[in-house]
């Protein structure tokens, strides 16, 4: 998506939350880091460079529906879903074991996620569900195109195969699935999260490129399309308001950075699978 257009797009979906975030005291980490907010339009870059317009896209683990609606600006047909803290603690601890950003805040708040939800699809008729962590809530080839989004790191690796096979069976043949954001065992900011100071930054579960297309080729999927992302951190322990003041040469740097061998050390992955005809369930 083009810089002027996201940060149009990102503007107006802030001011539609106000009045969720103004009931609850709601601050969300995600759009005060202009780093963050960067990698999340190159992740939907990629979207538009390997997805048709138009497609119907599945975002797993779509949160608040902060990407489900900037596809749909974007011209695709959209549903979201996610689990539904407030409403489903008890799915939550059966297939997911790392906690995210707004975890506490929605137990905290059992219409949190609803509320969001709501105001989104008045706006952008994009379509929310919440669902179990498993079972995916549509039918046989529904999508051309999943994505997940910081989301394959939260969930048990008993559960992933299961996640994997629903994802296959609700893409058309010849469908699309885009991860993006997943954090690498080889990454040096995870090394880095491990010292106590900032114990609460390290994701539990981790991957390297090989463990997850291993994992996605014996589901029936193969490889379109990688690449490594996100040299710098997304948020800092302090002093945001300092670091979005270096954002632009932060970006500038993680971009420079990524073409040099100190890629290897990068934090994140992209992966784009595409779903074979042959083994079609």
């Amino acid at each position: 998506m083009e810089k002027a257009r996201f940060k149009s797009s990102v503007g107006e979906y802030r001011r539609l939350m106000d009045s969720v975030a103004q009931s609850i005291g709601w601050k969300s980490a995600d759009w005060l880091s202009d780093v963050w907010l960067e990698g999340s339009r190159r992740c939907l870059e990629i979207t538009g460079s390997v997805v048709p317009g138009g497609a119907r896209v599945l975002d797993y683990g779509c949160g608040v529906g902060f990407l489900a609606v900037l596809l749909a600006e974007m011209g695709y047909r959209v549903a979201g879903i996610d689990l539904d803290v407030g409403q489903q603690p008890e799915a939550v601890e059966s297939a997911f074991s790392a906690p995210w950003g707004t975890r506490q805040l929605e137990r905290a708040n059992p219409g949190f996620m609803g509320d969001c939800w709501r105001r989104s699809m008045d706006r952008y008729h994009v379509s929310f569900q919440s669902f179990d962590g498993t079972t995916i809530p549509f039918p046989d080839g529904s999508f051309e195109a999943v994505m997940a989004h910081a989301v394959l790191e939260h969930v048990k690796p008993d559960v992933l195969p299961r996640v994997i096979q629903e994802i296959k069976r609700v893409l058309t043949v010849g469908g699309l699935l885009l991860v993006f954001r997943t954090p690498r065992k080889g990454a040096y900011l995870e090394k880095l999260f491990r010292l106590p100071p900032l114990r609460k930054y390290a994701h539990q579960i981790l991957y390297n490129e090989s463990e997850l297309m291993s994992l996605m080729t014996a589901e029936g999927f193969s490889l379109e399309y990688e690449c490594v992302s996100d040299m710098f951190p997304a948020f800092p322990p302090r002093g945001m308001r300092y670091y979005n003041l270096a954002a632009p040469l932060i970006t500038r740097l993680d971009s420079l950075l990524l073409r040099t061998p100190m890629r290897r050390f990068a934090h994140h992955m992209t992966m784009v699978f595409r779903k074979e005809a042959a083994n079609d369930t």
